[in-house]
């Protein structure tokens, strides 16, 4: 010790021992002890302000990293004369872990479920596919199978509030397989030697998923968001279901990511990095755990739309199916089956384009119903939710673990929210939440249309407004000056004023 306090008649100098969380200590800024007790009052007895033996914290301590500080002048305020000091490592990590096979296995259930809606979703979507002629066909009825083919040879829907509720299951069925891919690539991928990098939620990847599936579904909306085309009950049941299974496609991806990236960390001993990845990983746990809650719950509404519709429990069997395409493909139209297309208004045209359409179908195997394959979809998620709840705990272990023992220097972001609004009004948003564990200055990007890219707005408090209803997210990235970046999402509703139309007469 080299400081007399001013005013102690004392002869010696005296100062205060502490003892403060590893690189916490700023120039010009307030010593935080960590111990009971506070600061220890230490007088230096020997030449030179030595002393012997002080003892600075009692059991029991707190494992982790730690710094301590002279404060020579005994203000409590980091600055000169005071000193630095030594680092201290109390304990070590035990080497808290995610269990891996617990996460894939619940994404291998969910992936099966999701491949066979996708399966026989190319044929249940709606009243203009090869398996509803068909089977309207193998029943005798030919009028329905006319109505079908005026609807896939014009485009011009039958009722307009049917051909929405057709584009909507089309929607539906045409993101049941990126999702089934999603959870395969989360249940399949290895760990991730760029662990340096952190995952975004990139809705525009998902998009471009669909993109190459757009021949499939001609002239039906194919990119996230979706947007209701009328206020039919199911049909908004249906858009609402289609915008969570986009997210929550798109969160899995960025789960997963953040799972082999934390692996990665793991396999090079990189600490620092793995509390970073367990941190991300974590927060799209627990997106994902309400995203599936919000998938669950558009299921059983489109389940029941489906029932009160009476579609929910008609059963399609791939094999009768697949022998009415056959028999029609062999030997073609009875005279009473021409007669009855014709009179409903089928003309040469008309017909071969049904046997065009025929001629590529591929029957399913099996039976299904529309109802049953919401069923095993349903029990998919409930069979994935606690693993995926188990994992955002465990990464919380994992950051409980080893964090003391690190120095983070990454900035926390908070994208704030929730937030509401109305179509058409300014919403303002806010990253005030945010931190940076140096204090440093940050500068804040915002994510607006999830598409990956944060460039949509700048600053802590802009504003933004939609021009259709929306039910959502949007993110924010926040940097340091040392380029350090963190990721945050939060929940946007955004309430329609002028709603879609619903045709009643």
């Amino acid at each position: 010790m080299d400081t007399k306090p001013p005013g102690f008649v004392v002869v010696f100098p005296e100062g205060d021992a502490c003892v403060v969380a590893a690189g916490s200590v700023v120039g010009g800024g307030a010593i935080s002890d960590v111990t009971a007790g506070g600061c220890n009052t230490v007088v230096g007895t020997t030449i030179g302000g030595g002393f012997f033996d002080e003892p600075v914290w009692l059991p029991p301590l707190t494992p982790g990293l730690y710094d301590l500080v002279l404060d020579e002048n005994q203000n409590g305020v980091f600055d000169a004369p005071d000193v630095l000091g030594d680092r201290i490592q109390v304990g070590a990590p035990v080497g808290v872990t995610i269990d891996v096979a617990a996460i894939k296995a619940g994404a291998q259930t969910a992936a099966t479920k999701w491949k066979a809606t996708a399966a026989w979703g190319a044929h249940l979507s709606d009243a203009s596919t090869a398996i509803s002629i068909a089977w309207a066909a193998s029943s005798g009825d030919w009028v329905s199978v006319g109505v079908s083919i005026f609807g896939a040879v014009t485009g011009i829907p039958t009722d307009y509030n049917d051909g929405v509720i057709n584009i909507g299951g089309k929607v539906i069925e045409g993101l049941a397989a990126p999702q089934a891919r999603h959870y395969q690539d989360l249940a399949d991928d290895p760990p991730d030697p760029a662990f340096t990098i952190f995952a975004a939620i990139d809705m525009a990847a998902l998009n471009g998923e669909l993109a190459t599936q757009a021949a499939l579904f001609p002239a039906i909306p194919g990119s996230y968001p979706f947007t209701a085309l009328s206020g039919d009950p199911v049909h908004l049941t249906q858009i609402a279901l289609a915008n969570s299974m986009a997210e929550e496609a798109a969160v899995v991806a960025a789960l997963r990511s953040s799972l082999e990236k934390l692996q990665g960390a793991e396999g090079a001993a990189d600490d620092t990095f793995t509390v970073l990845q367990a941190r991300t990983l974590k927060g799209y746990a627990d997106l994902l755990v309400g995203l599936l809650g919000d998938t669950r719950q558009g299921l059983v509404d489109y389940k029941s739309g489906l029932a009160a519709a009476g579609l929910a429990d008609v059963v399609y069997d791939g094999a009768e199916i697949s022998a009415v395409r056959d028999r029609l493909l062999a030997t073609g139209l009875t005279p009473a089956e021409e007669q009855s297309l014709r009179a409903a208004g089928f003309q040469d045209a008309d017909i071969a384009t049904l046997f065009a359409r025929l001629n590529v179908f591929i029957p399913p195997a099996g039976t299904a119903t529309r109802g049953g394959l919401i069923d095993d979809t349903l029990a998919a998620i409930d069979a994935a939710l606690p693993a995926v709840q188990d994992l955002a705990t465990q990464a919380q272990a994992v950051i409980n673990d080893r964090a003391p023992f690190v120095i983070l220097v990454h900035p926390i972001a908070d994208a704030g929210g929730p937030y509401a609004g109305s179509e058409g009004s300014p919403i303002a948003l806010t990253g005030a939440g945010s931190s940076d564990p140096q204090n440093d200055a940050l500068t804040y990007a915002w994510d607006l249309d999830l598409d990956g890219q944060f460039d949509d707005a700048a600053g802590v408090a802009p504003s933004t407004t939609f021009n259709g209803e929306f039910h959502g997210m949007i993110g924010l990235r926040v940097t340091d000056p040392a380029g350090n970046t963190d990721v945050d999402y939060a929940a946007v509703t955004v309430a329609s004023v002028n709603g879609p139309p619903a045709i009643t007469s």
